[in-house]
């Protein structure tokens, strides 16, 4: 599982594997809050998206893929 944490002040976009926390809880979403929490983050303050594999990444200039291993 891979979070995806949007940072519309900054422009950037943070990319985490946070797999190996998937069996704390029994919802994505409650193991999504865990991570957040633990790493500092305000759950309700932020924008995240959560995929199964590890993202693609476009740089909308070159059209080059940014593609992050595990």
């Amino acid at each position: 599982m891979w979070i995806s944490i949007l940072d519309y002040t900054l422009g950037q976009i943070e990319i985490h594997d946070i797999s190996e926390y998937e069996d704390i809880a029994p919802t994505e979403n409650e193991v999504v809050d865990y991570w957040l929490s633990k790493e500092g983050y305000n759950p309700n303050n932020i924008s995240y998206m959560i995929t199964n594999d590890a993202p693609e990444i476009y740089d909308g200039n070159t059209q080059t893929i940014i593609d992050i291993q595990p």
